[in-house]
């Protein structure tokens, strides 16, 4: 009798895992969806305002630091501290503030728009 109850908890638990890991699979999915949607109309919307050459150093600049899909915004004011990057030179000033966490460190990396606009995005290393 316990033999058949302990196997019937573990069955249970399994199927749970395993609709758990199915729904975090999807929302997973999702999220990435939702943010290659966001950052493809942010960058259009910059190539409007900077042009081609800027979005592309800006598109080199993610793939450079590894952070290709990394969910990018607009702040009006970078934190941190700037730092000189001269392997892009269309971009005009870029701020980097690092952060610790439980799950490792990361950074959030902010780069000049405008005078008063900055694209900002989260790196994890």
């Amino acid at each position: 009798m316990i033999h058949t109850r302990a196997s019937a908890v573990r069955a249970f638990y399994a199927t749970v895992e395993k609709e758990f890991d199915k729904g975090w699979k999807a929302y997973a999915q999702e999220q990435a969806a939702r943010t290659m949607r966001s950052n493809k109309r942010l960058l259009e919307i910059l190539r409007k305002i900077r042009g081609s050459e800027f979005v592309s150093q800006l598109t080199a600049y993610k793939k450079a630091v590894k952070c290709e899909n990394a969910y990018m915004r607009i702040v009006r004011t970078p934190t941190g501290i700037p730092v000189a990057e001269r392997r892009f030179p269309l971009i005009p000033a870029v701020w980097i503030e690092q952060r610790e966490c439980e799950d490792g460190k990361y950074a959030y990396v902010s780069i000049q728009v405008k005078p008063e606009r900055w694209v900002r995005f989260a790196v994890w290393f």
